[in-house]
């Protein structure tokens, strides 16, 4: 008889090589080698409590990558290209090896030195929390998802992604604005249907009927532009008919300080209202 870890690892196994192949795909299309030297492809945290972990799958659409390519390799890459490097190698290793979003997980598992979150993955963290505890009628307070300690329960079952894959900067870029304002004007049909294909491979769920959430941090405007003939609509969240039951729900970006509990109370009503919705 064939084990049910066996049959998710299996599954496990199958996402992760649908979501190589699509940024495969992706990074082709990417026009000049700066950008497909900094095509940064993003994710789940742990793969594996993304498909056995109990708690609800809680998915972080955000702008683009706050990274900014080694000044060397941007200033010489052409150059580099021309004599045989290759440059793709090179950012694999430069940039896989410190940043990807594993690397958080792995160094947690493997028993390193831990590094102190940034603020925006703190809020992230409390966001995913309070999903994960959510039900009807009750979420937890904001000072409960902040008092959490227990890090590795919650990483388990979120992911991150960006809309934008190539690296911006602290806060918006100009080439990511002119970007999103094409996606939500329903004039880049290519680059639409390679981020709903994304966000499809992550929550697709046949085995098991996790609870999924879909967050849009500052991306939420954007998301429902694009996806405009797909939706069910209502003010502050929708549904994709492709996705059926898993809410979207509009929250600021997590890079937002003046109030992090404002946010964190926002997105649990907006959850309750999406409950009220299937009474």
């Amino acid at each position: 008889m064939v084990s049910v870890e066996l049959v998710l690892g299996c599954i496990m196994v199958r996402r992760l090589d649908q979501l190589e192949a699509h940024f495969h795909k992706w990074r082709g299309q990417q026009s000049g080698w700066k950008d497909k030297l900094g095509f940064i492809a993003d994710g789940m945290f742990c793969p594996n409590g993304w498909e056995n972990d109990v708690h609800a799958k809680v998915l972080f659409v955000l702008k683009e990558p706050n990274w900014t390519i080694n000044m060397e390799i941007e200033k010489h890459g052409e150059m580099l290209a021309r004599r045989g490097v290759d440059i793709q190698k090179v950012k694999d290793e430069a940039y896989l090896s410190l940043h990807h979003l594993t690397q958080i997980w792995e160094q947690q598992q493997q028993g390193r030195k831990k590094k102190a979150l940034s603020g925006n993955f703190q809020q992230l963290k409390r966001l995913a929390y309070g999903l994960q505890q959510s039900r009807k009628d009750y979420s937890p307070p904001y000072q409960e998802a902040d008092s959490h300690r227990d890090d590795e329960e919650v990483w388990r079952s979120i992911a991150v992604i960006n809309l934008k894959k190539t690296p911006g900067g602290g806060s918006a870029s100009p080439a990511y604005n002119t970007y999103a304002k094409q996606l939500e004007a329903g004039k880049d049909e290519n680059s639409a249907a390679l981020i709903l294909g994304q966000i499809k491979i992550l929550m697709d769920f046949k085995m098991v009927d996790f609870h999924r959430f879909i967050v849009c941090c500052g991306t939420f405007h954007t998301l429902r532009g694009m996806l405009n003939k797909k939706i069910e609509r209502t003010s502050e969240n929708f549904f994709l008919e492709e996705l059926p039951g898993v809410p979207f729900l509009n929250s600021r970006h997590p890079a937002y300080r003046r109030s992090c509990s404002r946010i964190y109370e926002e997105v649990m009503r907006r959850f309750q209202e999406c409950l009220q919705r299937d009474k």
